[in-house]
């Protein structure tokens, strides 16, 4: 385990099973221990399962082979910041279909407004008789009012695990990508693509 103490230094400890020694007897305890850069390469060559260090939380089984697909686009590419938008581009790619049925269900939901507005004003207060009279216009209409939520639902994990990789990979850490980002571990100094993403958003 360690433990920063706040001034750049780390007390670091290690537990093992209990061991008895006797009275006047000697016992030699002898370790390992591993200092250095949780590179997924390095650690896998060093020990059996020390790549276990490597913590991607609670969505480990989605985050590992996305580090792994994004190690393999980096090795072709032979750029951090290349890897990470081929990987981005293949996930949306991968969810086109239910991105697209999202949409659909969304545009479907949107024509169905001003139906769904007048329906409002007919039954005003009575809840229930608006509930049924909606129901059975989903069901004529053969529109799934959860439809357009669904297809995004499944496809958070994903990308929450991606973020994990990328958060929990040494690798990206002083790796430059183009022109004024020379660090993709840090945020952008000149704000450039947070102002971008507003805009074209």
């Amino acid at each position: 385990y360690s433990k920063p103490l706040g001034d750049g230094r780390y007390v670091l400890g290690m537990m093992s099973t209990a061991q008895d020694v006797a009275p006047g007897e000697t016992q030699i305890l002898t370790t390992k221990l591993f200092v250095g850069p949780k590179l997924r390469k390095d650690l896998e060559k060093v020990a059996k399962g020390l790549s276990l260090t490597i913590d991607y939380g609670w969505l480990t089984v989605i985050s590992e082979p996305l580090f792994w697909l994004l190690d393999k686009i980096h090795g072709f590419f032979g750029n951090w910041g290349v890897a990470i938008i081929v990987l981005t581009i293949l996930i949306k790619l991968a969810f086109y279909k239910l991105s697209e049925a999202s949409y659909k269900s969304m545009a479907n939901m949107r024509k169905l407004t001003p139906r769904l507005q007048a329906l409002k004003e007919k039954f005003g207060d009575d809840k229930q008789k608006l509930n049924q009279a909606m129901m059975e216009m989903y069901r004529k209409e053969k529109i799934n009012p959860l439809g357009g939520c669904l297809p995004m639902l499944v496809q958070i994990p994903v990308f929450i695990a991606l973020y994990w990789a990328l958060l929990e990979s040494v690798e990206l850490r002083q790796a430059p990508f183009f022109l004024w980002i020379n660090d993709l571990s840090t945020q952008d100094p000149y704000f450039v693509l947070p102002v971008i993403m507003g805009v074209s958003m």
